[in-house]
């Protein structure tokens, strides 16, 4: 009786451990979907780089009015809040300190451009003598470590998001290939047997038949290398099952700003530039307070050598400034090159796919009047599928290529 008990209550355990394990292996197989606007969402929420960045604007603007939700960190452009805040002061409505204070290093960028044409500041504001410009100018670096982030993860979910579109497809045509290689094989090994075909040519089919399917493992590998690293840059459990949705590249993605237009929005708004421009004004805030200080106490060596070292600071700036726009102008040039190199493979490639095309066209045909076999016919079809290939990564190369140029003439 008791042996009978025991054996039913183990045979209950397993019909409900049957019923329950394979519930659990599909929810940790669901596959998730992604599309390339999700993986960049899920990416800039998956670091607490934001986080730090956001913690320390609260703390140095809080003393200065700021609220804690006013600092959440999410696409940063200078021009666009600069006009933001310049439309809010000439309206009229209250400027907190560190709104004034950021319009102050806007000022100090952008004076000198048409974005500043028959603007000023005054009355409501004195940039020349606005105080606290050493706080400011943390605000603005803090402002621009965050944009600068924000660009590097899209940038490299961007890279490895193509990267992965393409290798599905090249191990999808691949595989295509195998079909058709395999079938191939087997009538030369028939027709080898028959005596009807050379053993050269059933080693040559057999070898490329190998090669093909080491190539085949090669492309998975490299996929399952994608896929880590993309999982781990959006914050995403190894054991998920990654569907990456098709990003069709638009014809506004591929479109070539001019250089002249380029060049001009880098020189006025990239880091490299911006924040010695910073720098240079909040040194020459303090000068004024400095030498007000001396009136008073003149014979303070500290003082004194202090007033010096500001100001040789200001010439330091200007140097600098020099030298990074003549980088910025190499960059940018730099990334034009590549475009132009790009941009010829992408007509090399479209003339290439046409091509293949035709031969296909021309191959069905031909198919059809008995003139070529059905695999003369598939090898056809897969040399235009590979054309296509060649034809999508040009043009995936070229779109990543102009938006590196577009976040290069930014922040």
């Amino acid at each position: 009786m008791v042996v009978k008990k025991i054996f039913g209550v183990v045979l209950l355990t397993f019909i409900l451990m049957q019923s329950i394990v394979p519930c659990a292996a599909i929810t940790q197989n669901k596959n998730t979907a992604i599309s390339l606007d999700t993986a960049y969402d899920k990416a800039i929420l998956a670091t607490n780089q934001f986080d730090k960045i956001e913690k320390s604007l609260y703390k140095l603007t809080k003393p200065y009015g700021a609220l804690e939700e006013t600092h959440k960190m999410h696409k940063y452009d200078m021009k666009t809040e600069f006009n933001r805040l310049y439309d809010k002061m000439i309206s009229g409505q209250f400027l907190q300190s560190y709104e004034q204070g950021e319009l102050v290093m806007y000022y100090a960028v952008f004076k000198d451009s048409k974005i500043f044409e028959n603007k000023t500041l005054k009355p409501v504001i004195y940039p020349d003598e606005f105080p606290n410009c050493d706080v400011w100018l943390q605000m603005m670096q803090l402002k621009i470590n965050g944009e600068t982030l924000r660009k590097g993860l899209i940038d490299g979910v961007r890279q490895l998001y193509d990267n992965l579109i393409l290798i599905n497809d090249s191990i999808a045509l691949s595989e295509d290939y195998l079909k058709v290689m395999e079938r191939e094989l087997y009538g030369i090994e028939q027709k080898f047997k028959n005596g009807t075909a050379s053993e050269i040519d059933f080693n040559k089919s057999r070898m490329d038949f190998q090669i093909k399917k080491l190539e085949l493992n090669k492309q998975k590998r490299t996929k399952e290398n994608l896929e880590f690293n993309l999982k781990k840059n959006l914050g995403l459990k190894l054991n998920t099952v990654l569907e990456i949705k098709p990003n069709e590249i638009s014809q506004r993605e591929l479109y070539i700003p001019s250089y002249d237009i380029s060049l001009k929005n880098a020189l006025l708004n990239r880091k490299e530039i911006a924040i010695p421009k910073m720098n240079k004004l909040a040194a020459q805030t303090r000068l004024p307070i400095i030498d007000k200080y001396l009136t008073y106490v003149h014979e303070n060596e500290e003082l004194q050598l202090t007033f010096k070292e500001t100001v040789l600071s200001i010439d330091e700036f200007d140097n600098e400034i020099k030298v990074q726009e003549e980088f910025v102008r190499k960059d940018i040039d730099n990334i034009y090159a590549k475009i132009s190199y790009n941009k010829k493979s992408v007509d090399i490639e479209t003339r290439k796919y046409n091509e293949s095309k035709k031969s296909y066209d021309k191959a069905k045909i031909q198919y059809q009047s008995g003139l070529i076999s059905s695999t003369a016919l598939d090898y056809s079809r897969l040399n235009c599928d590979a054309s296509r290939l060649n034809y999508e990564k040009a043009t995936r190369d070229l779109a990543y290529k102009i938006s590196v140029l577009t976040a290069a003439c930014g922040v």
